[in-house]
Order: structure tokens, then sequence, then C-alpha cells
């Protein structure tokens, strides 16, 4: 190993250490998977919803980070179906491929994003609330680092990463229009 790469792993062990204490080191030994939970109880029902996470028009408005998709060019998702998302990300632009794995229309689409740094999988998962006019969208994602280097830097990744889905999420639920209330008051007497 050259001196100069021995020293960056030596400062980056350092960082984890007095970062991270014992789980920066453990993560930098241990190949562990990380995962990320969050949801957004949103104004519209699951086909709705299920609308503006599955059409390309409508998830380009709400996904700040991205700036082009390419779907495969049919009406509804299939397994296999592959997603190529361009986005810019810190400065960067990356093109990330997600291939579909399973699509439950109006309940759940669970794709991998696994590449040759990283095995990962996204759920994004439809869950109606009691009042039926709201749904409650899931996202779990999960990743596995390959690259040690890349282990003890999870919680600043999955930090960032919990901050574009937030973002995203609100933005989302600002684009939601309310369902109409109205037309569906029962006239119990």
């Amino acid at each position: 190993m050259s001196t100069r790469l021995s020293k960056r792993v030596f400062q980056i062990v350092a960082l984890a250490s007095v970062c991270g204490g014992f789980y920066g080191i453990a993560q930098i030994v241990r190949n562990s998977e990380s995962v990320l939970e969050i949801s957004e109880e949103l104004p519209a029902t699951p086909v709705d919803v299920f609308r503006w996470i599955t059409e390309k028009e409508k998830i380009l408005k709400w996904m700040g980070h991205v700036q082009a998709l390419h779907l495969p060019d049919r009406k509804f998702l299939t397994v296999g179906d592959v997603w190529t998302w361009t986005m810019q990300d810190r400065g960067s632009t990356i093109s990330v491929d997600w291939k579909v794995q399973n699509v439950q229309p109006w309940t759940s689409i669970l794709f991998d994003l696994s590449n040759e740094n990283m095995d990962s999988s996204l759920l994004l998962t439809l869950v109606p609330t009691t009042s039926s006019r709201q749904t409650q969208l899931v996202v779990t994602q999960k990743a596995k680092y390959k690259m040690w280097i890349a282990r003890p830097l999870e919680p600043w990744i999955k930090a960032a990463t919990r901050s574009k889905w937030n973002e995203d999420l609100l933005r989302l639920k600002a684009l939601l229009k309310p369902t109409d209330v109205t037309s569906h008051v029962s006239n119990k007497q």
C-alpha cells in the first residue's frame, strides 16, 4: 500500500473513531446493512399517490435532485423494468439504474438499486389511513456497502439520504390536491 493511501486510510479510521466512536470502527470491519425508514401522510388516495410515484412527468416535479428519468415506454410497471435516474448530487451528475423487483399496484413497489459499490433496495409502501382520504407513504431504503472505505461514512450518507427524502416528500405533499371530502359526507340521522 502506498504511503499516500495508507495515510488516507489512517485519516478515515481516525475520523470514524472520533466521530462515531466504537460504532465508526465497527462499521469498518463489519459489513453491516444500513436501513432508513421515513413516512409521510399525504392528502390523496393510494391510487393518486401511486400515479405520482410511477409517472415520469409527476416524478420529475417532486424529486428535486432528479434531472432526467428514463422509463420503459408502457402504461404499467412490470417486474424487470429498469428505470435510469440521472441526478445531481453535490456538484456531480450520476446515473443510477432502479430495477423493479416487485409491484403491487396502489400498494407497493420494490426496486433493486444495487451496483458495484453497494447492494441496495428501495421499498415504497402505500398505506391507506382510517379516513381513506389520506395515504401514508412509507419509504424503506436498505444499503450494504461493498467498499470498506465507505462504511465509516454510513451515518453521514444516511443523514444526507434522509434529508433528501424529507425534502422530496414535503414537495410531493405540497403538489397533491386534497381529496374533496364534501362528496363523501354521510347522512346519518
